[in-house]
């Protein structure tokens, strides 16, 4: 059995268990999250090399996952989850399906 303060993928949950968000993975790029300068990022002038389209990765899926109602700290049950299909999920009193993949991106800890 594994204590209340260990995170999990959302995915990996039982049907009919519970827990609470503790953070969302993968939306932001990596370039933007370093903290330390690597020489592959860096431009001969200086400048953090990036593809215009890595720099606003996974803003668009965060603004709609809070629009959702799937933010950190919220409490979330498993309606059903039966492997390949998505997940189902109730959030306060809405039902939500998710796609498995963005389901294992969301770290919970059981409660």
């Amino acid at each position: 059995m594994m204590s209340a303060d260990i995170k999990m993928p959302l995915g990996f949950m039982n049907s009919g268990e519970s827990g609470v968000i503790e953070e969302i993975r993968g939306m932001r790029h990596p370039a933007m999250e370093c903290e330390v300068e690597h020489p592959h990022r860096i431009s001969r002038w200086g400048q953090l090399r990036m593809h215009p389209q890595h720099a606003n990765r996974g803003k668009k899926l965060e603004n709609r996952l809070v629009c959702m109602g799937i933010v950190p700290g919220e409490s979330i049950q498993i309606v059903k989850n039966s492997a390949p299909g998505p997940v189902i999920v109730a959030i306060k009193d809405t039902r939500l399906c998710l796609d498995r993949a963005l389901a294992c991106k969301i770290m919970v800890s059981r409660t």
